[in-house]
């Protein structure tokens, strides 16, 4: 079946290559993106129109509070409003939130095009549109839609193909539905999906991270935007003659407010005049900058990440700890592991390297010039055996390399003290894999929380720590671990880090790296002595 795009999945911007290919594959002539923005009056602001030109599959729109991005939005949408037939929704955490873009495109058809309010979306004329508050759907009279979907019901998210989705604040939508319940509603058409959002405090981490994505060339179709609140303006330039009432009717504003904010200008225009058109108050976003506080500021305007404040480890950043060069695999060196069989199954596969780089001034006083490598993981949400994780990790081009180094003085890795029979089934397995032979012994030791985490952030402060790309799980959890947040009543007069204990949540491969520290290393401030383990350790929990 296809859809009302019939395959093509991204309307033009302009003529040109693109448009070329699309009309052949078509076998008609077909609108762009240009010619609906001229009939519907829209003027993207300079730095949007990348994101309409991009046919990325995912795009993602970070952007300020009152930055334009819904407007933008709605210019993106609104050549695909036009098109016979297709087929789009609007998506957000709730309806309401869903619906300002909604109000956006009416008012497209409305104002702008002159489109009247039908009676039934079956009998509709030329000219005309049908919002039915019942089934949350717009529909106009070339046979197409735009629905609006919640997360408050994800169960309406099935079944059906659309040609393009729009993420409405995107950071407060859970990640779960995006590939379970949107992204599958592409298959048929070949179609996009746009989310629109502001960086939050504590949620939206999948946002943030396809975000990071997005600034650089990646192999998984996504391409990220910045539209920060200071950027929500135009330049008009004249060609002479314009009064204030032309320039406001173009860009659909108050003359009155472009003349303001113009005192220098004079009227008619001449001919290359510039006239700046400001859609928010620049002066007074400017005072406020300088009594906010600045990670709020940056994030609320700048579309600028501010992170989660009660994290507990707010200074790891995909941007300084992720190295796929130097927590690369290295054939010539042990790799060890690090597990923690909980609810959620995580396994971290480490290897121990010197002269990775210089150190940070601050020496790490327990590994010494020792770097320690995250080079690969195992992470599973869903319910496995400790055999069907073993069986994945054979797999892997590490896998043989568990075997080096396993000496009486030596383990392969550590496992949570808690888990006594998963740690003799996992010695089981590894023994009798014919590629260990006979060489694998795991380690327990009791951790700590809060003397473990502060001996994990001196590996982070000392720069003796690196990710792996792959180990992408690892670093969702350094960006969601974070302790409890506060009520609404001491939300600005309590201190969450007063407490004792993180929130004991996305904290399972952190758990399995701290377990391993700890046990190879000791703790941060209490010695400097390695933890060996001695033989007679060893052979003792080889009898049980």
């Amino acid at each position: 079946m296809k859809s009302g795009l019939e395959g093509i999945g991204h309307i033009p911007l302009s003529t040109g290559d693109y448009y070329d290919a699309c009309k052949r594959q078509l076998g008609h002539d077909l609108i762009t993106k240009e010619d609906v923005w001229k009939r519907v009056g829209y003027i993207p602001l300079p730095h949007a129109y990348p994101i309409h030109a991009s046919r990325s599959t995912h795009r993602i729109i970070a952007g300020g509070n009152r930055s334009g991005k819904t407007y933008c939005a709605a210019g993106e949408v609104i050549p695909y409003l036009l098109w016979w037939g297709s087929r789009g929704w609007i998506v957000s955490s709730k309806f309401d939130l869903a619906d300002q873009l909604r109000k956006e495109l009416q008012g497209f058809l409305v104002d702008r095009l002159g489109y009247t309010l039908g009676s039934n979306s079956n009998r509709l004329q030329p000219g005309q549109f049908y919002w039915s508050v019942q089934s949350h759907r717009l529909s106009t009279w070339m046979d197409n839609s735009i629905e609006l979907k919640s997360a408050e019901s994800p169960d309406s998210m099935n079944a059906v193909p659309v040609d393009y989705i729009v993420l409405d604040e995107a950071a407060l939508f859970p990640f779960l539905y995006y590939d379970t319940r949107l992204v599958p509603r592409l298959v048929d058409s070949g179609g996009w999906i746009l989310s629109v959002g502001t960086f939050e405090w504590l949620q939206g981490e999948w946002f943030e991270e396809y975000f990071d994505l997005g600034q650089n060339e990646n192999n998984l179709d996504i391409s990220s935007f910045m539209m920060p609140t200071n950027k929500n303006f135009h330049v008009y330039v004249g060609k002479g003659g314009e009064q204030p009432q032309d320039v406001g009717a173009l860009y659909h504003t108050s003359w009155r407010a472009i003349v303001k904010h113009n005192a220098q200008v004079t009227w008619p225009l001449s001919s290359g005049t510039q006239v700046v058109i400001n859609n928010v108050d620049l002066n007074w976003l400017e005072k406020e900058k300088r009594r906010i506080d600045p990670a709020v500021f940056a994030s609320r305007y700048l579309a600028v990440s501010a992170g989660n404040q009660f994290r507990v480890f707010p200074s790891y950043t995909v941007s300084e700890f992720v190295d796929d060069r130097r927590a690369a695999f290295d054939p010539s060196l042990p790799v060890y592991l690090a597990i923690d069989p909980g609810g959620t199954y995580a396994v971290l596969a480490i290897q121990l390297k010197r002269g990775v780089s210089v150190n940070s001034e601050n020496q790490n006083t327990l590994s010494r010039d020792v770097h320690v490598c995250l080079i690969d993981e195992l992470y599973f949400q869903t319910t496995v055996t400790t055999a069907e994780v073993f069986e994945v990790m054979r797999h892997k081009e590490w896998f043989r390399n568990l075997r080096r180094g396993v000496t009486s003085s030596e383990m392969t890795g550590v496992i949570d003290i808690m888990a006594p029979e998963i740690h003799r089934t996992w010695e089981q397995l590894g023994r009798k894999c014919p590629e260990l032979n006979n060489r694998f012994t795991l380690r327990t030791k009791k951790v700590n929380i809060n003397p473990g985490n502060q001996t994990l952030q001196h590996y982070l402060d000392t720069n003796t720590l690196w990710v792996h790309p792959n180990c992408k799980w690892f670093s969702v959890e350094m960006k969601r671990y974070h302790f409890k947040e506060l009520s609404p009543a001491t939300v600005d007069t309590g201190d969450p880090r007063s407490m004792d204990k993180p929130k004991d949540e996305w904290n399972h491969a952190i758990r399995a790296l701290v377990y391993f520290l700890v046990a190879r290393y000791g703790y941060y401030g209490r010695s400097a002595t390695p933890a060996v383990v001695s033989s007679r350790q060893l052979r003792g929990d080889r009898r049980r």
